[in-house]
């Protein structure tokens, strides 16, 4: 696992079977994670997963959060699956034949997703 740090986020890579990019707030993550077909980029599953820590009315999704460190509530929505596959999966795969090691394009597009998922978070609660 690779882990390095940006001003507002903590990122973390996990590579293996399923690969995973991973951007931390203090209260959320988004994760963007792909099963890569690398004989059939169209036959590559992934999707994108918002993380948050418990609030009040909301059921946990995980008792142990890996991203988090602790309980956590996931959202799965039916555009996280649409612009992973839309977006980010093309992504994955170009950077991918570019050499290893090339995913700031894709690290700045999960952070831009969060950033607009935390507004939308404190607009609804009142803060992050």
């Amino acid at each position: 696992m690779t882990v390095a740090t940006q001003p507002e986020f903590e990122r973390r890579l996990v590579l293996g079977k399923e690969t995973a990019f991973a951007v931390i707030a203090k209260q959320t993550a988004l994760v963007f994670w792909i099963r890569p077909n690398w004989n059939d980029e169209s036959k590559s599953q992934g999707s994108l997963e918002f993380h948050e820590k418990p609030r009040e009315g909301r059921e946990l999704t995980f008792n142990w959060c890996p991203w988090l460190c602790g309980p956590c509530c996931r959202q799965r929505r039916h555009s996280f699956v649409w612009y992973a596959k839309e977006m980010f999966v093309p992504l994955f795969h170009y950077y991918c034949e570019l050499g290893a090691g090339v995913y700031d394009p894709i690290w700045e597009e999960i952070e831009d997703v969060l950033r607009r998922l935390i507004a939308e978070r404190e607009a609804s609660i009142g803060g992050d």
